[in-house]
């Protein structure tokens, strides 16, 4: 997917984003000699839950559009 991120009529930049199965990323990781491969959920700060309320966030704590990963090599 390419996203143009605009200003008003200027363009400043373009994204390239790519999305991979999480399976492919486990075995790619653990093909690269990592191990311990973990997935996690985003967490949000107080000061966060603070200003915008906490079923603000709801939806993304329940399903990120990021991945999270920690892994040992």
């Amino acid at each position: 997917i390419r996203i143009g991120l605009f200003n008003g009529e200027e363009n400043i930049c373009t994204l390239t984003a790519i999305y991979y199965m999480p399976e492919t990323i486990e075995r790619l990781l653990r093909e690269c000699g990592f191990t311990n491969v973990r997935w996690h959920k985003p967490i949000v700060c107080e000061d966060g839950v603070r200003a915008m309320g906490a079923d603000f966030w709801e939806g993304y704590l329940s399903d990120p559009e990021l991945g999270y990963i920690t892994a040992e090599k």
